[in-house]
């Protein structure tokens, strides 16, 4: 039984992702590409952005972009004042936490992230469904949030939270650590991977998705986080185990 929630919850853009068996030059290449063909499709200024200053090194191909007229090249600690009026992004070299930023910014219309190490950055390819540059599979892998029952929880998770608030304290914490105790108690796997682009995938914004990858990543180094209250139903897990229970819900 596939879980979806309603497609509006969803931030859905074009995104692209480079495999690791590509040479730098392949890889900063096919980027190149891809983001001015979403530009040409899709019109605003590229976004050509690095993690950080020292990452700009040795890409020929990245500065002959950078030269194109009308290209912003910035690194994130200068995006904000770099003038860029929105458009295709290319992110150099990226992590989880600037992915997270690009996709959460509306000016972003399209992202490409340009990696050597696409391991790291599988959550956020599976979580968006990034096309696989030059690669024999068309896009990453759909996100899963392990099964059917976690899966359920996370949904369940998804609608009572309040998306404004931090996960780490107040009712949130209490019903996100809550659920994802009540999930270990039954022996589910938590994986901090798969449950980021769970929610990544089902409209969390980042800052969230983050939170909700810490809480899982110290729970599975054996920390117990406290919870100010308990809010889940003493049946709340049968009503997650049952598809019926859950459906009226």
């Amino acid at each position: 039984m596939q879980l979806t929630l309603a497609s509006h919850l969803q931030r859905e853009y074009p995104a692209a992702v480079t495999p690791d068996e590509l040479s730098a030059d392949e890889a900063d290449d096919l980027s190149v590409q891809w983001v001015l063909q979403q530009q040409a499709h899709l019109g605003g200024q590229v976004l050509l952005l690095y993690l950080t200053a020292r990452d700009r090194d040795e890409h020929p191909i990245l500065d002959a972009l950078q030269d194109t007229g009308g290209v912003v090249t910035t690194t994130e600690r200068s995006m904000s004042r770099s003038g860029w009026a929105g458009g295709p992004v290319l992110a150099a070299l990226p992590n989880l936490k600037s992915l997270g930023m690009l996709g959460d910014n509306r000016r972003t219309s399209a992202l490409c992230a340009l990696t050597w190490n696409f391991e790291a950055i599988a959550p956020w390819a599976s979580a968006v469904g990034a096309q696989l540059r030059g690669a024999d599979s068309d896009t990453a892998p759909a996100p899963a949030a392990g099964d059917a029952v976690l899966e359920r929880a996370m949904i369940s998770v998804t609608r009572r939270v309040n998306m404004n608030n931090t996960l780490k304290a107040g009712f949130e914490k209490s019903v996100v650590v809550g659920a994802l105790q009540l999930l270990r108690d039954h022996h589910h796997v938590l994986d901090a991977g798969d449950l980021y682009a769970w929610a990544l995938a089902h409209g969390w914004p980042a800052r969230r998705v983050a939170e909700l990858r810490d809480i899982v990543g110290h729970m599975n180094a054996g920390k117990n986080p406290r919870i100010p209250r308990d809010v889940h139903r003493d049946d709340s897990y049968a009503r997650w185990k049952d598809p019926g229970d859950f459906d009226r819900a």
